[in-house]
């Protein structure tokens, strides 16, 4: 049996045709082991005036490095507070996941060529367009999550399990717990925190504003 001569060949191009290949020698033959189509995804999602946006892609997304934005999942939900952690590495198609960067800006995404499992993320990815009854989700507006009406949600949007929040809470407050261990707060515009706060030397603060304080033995930023 004649050695075989893999080759790998690449092409590009647009819009829809065959595929001719040319065997210049007629006595040999041109055998397929296998095909493999990839096409390069172009994923980019605006976020909201408050600098946030849910999405879930078809596609594996890889979050080793990023531009312009940061990726979160939801890892607890405590009383009324909703804690993220950042997500720094690959995971797969269908993962609801919350995007914070730069309010109004247009941010690009990048596909991954493998897939990993986020193990504790509590939010729910939609691949398609999903009806879902009133008050059975909780959804991103602006910069807090409220309970979804029924009616159909679009698809590639990500949403957080009515189930998983205690039925009394009101609001939802937002901590960022990122990769260095500095957590962010980001509290709705007529919402306050509910644990006791404290500046860097040691004193009770009743109304933070912006900077850097201790929230719960964490260091917390708030924004």
């Amino acid at each position: 049996m004649p050695k075989a001569n893999n080759q790998t060949v690449d092409f590009s191009g647009t819009g829809t045709g065959n595929i001719v290949i040319s065997v210049n020698d007629v006595s040999k033959s041109v055998y397929f082991k296998s095909i493999t189509v990839t096409k390069a995804v172009n994923l980019s999602v605006k976020l909201n005036a408050s600098g946030f946006a849910t999405y879930c892609s078809q596609y594996p997304l890889d979050f080793t490095s990023t531009e312009g934005y940061t990726a979160w999942q939801i890892t607890n939900v405590s009383g009324e507070t909703i804690t993220f952690g950042q997500i720094t590495g690959k995971v797969k198609g269908g993962t609801g996941i919350l995007l914070m960067g730069e309010a109004g800006a247009t941010v690009t995404l990048t596909s991954a060529d493998s897939e990993e499992t986020l193990g504790s993320n509590k939010l729910e990815g939609t691949l398609a367009p999903t009806y879902v009854s009133a008050d059975q989700y909780y959804g991103l507006k602006g910069n807090e999550f409220v309970k979804v009406n029924a009616g159909t949600v679009p698809a590639g949007k990500a949403l957080l399990p009515a189930s998983e929040v205690p039925a009394s809470v009101r609001g939802l407050s937002f901590v960022f717990d990122n990769a260095d261990g500095i957590v962010e707060m980001r509290n709705g515009e007529n919402e306050t925190m509910r644990s006791e706060v404290f500046d860097l030397s040691g004193r009770r603060v009743v109304k933070p504003t912006k900077g850097l304080y201790i929230v719960n033995g964490k260091k917390i930023m708030v924004k």
